[in-house]
């Protein structure tokens, strides 16, 4: 097809559609899909099975945060924890398992 490996990862909020535009565009381009979504998922949301109640520690965490100290906190998360497990699945795909196309 295009003589090279290609992956495409998409990233951006919770809850917004990532996994839904990945798993169609796959399908589309007659790529492989994996999901990313339980890699290291942060704290502050509350993906908790019902009542979906948000834990009162995760609460306060956000209460006590200002605006600017909460996106740190985001980026951190993602640098420090998820970044480095995507860079695991690429790599490992890339050099083991040689897929053609991937999305993630």
């Amino acid at each position: 097809m295009f003589g090279e490996h290609r992956i495409l990862l998409i990233g951006g909020s919770s809850h917004v559609g990532k996994s839904t535009l990945a798993q169609s565009l796959a399908s589309h381009l007659g790529w492989n899909y994996r999901s990313t979504d339980k890699l290291a998922r942060h704290p502050g949301r509350p993906w908790q099975a019902k009542p979906k109640k948000v834990p009162n520690h995760v609460a306060d965490h956000y209460l006590l945060l200002s605006a600017d100290e909460l996106i740190t906190d985001v980026l951190r998360h993602y640098r420090e924890n998820v970044w480095p497990l995507i860079e695991d699945i690429v790599t490992d795909w890339y050099w083991r398992v040689r897929l053609y196309c991937q999305i993630l």
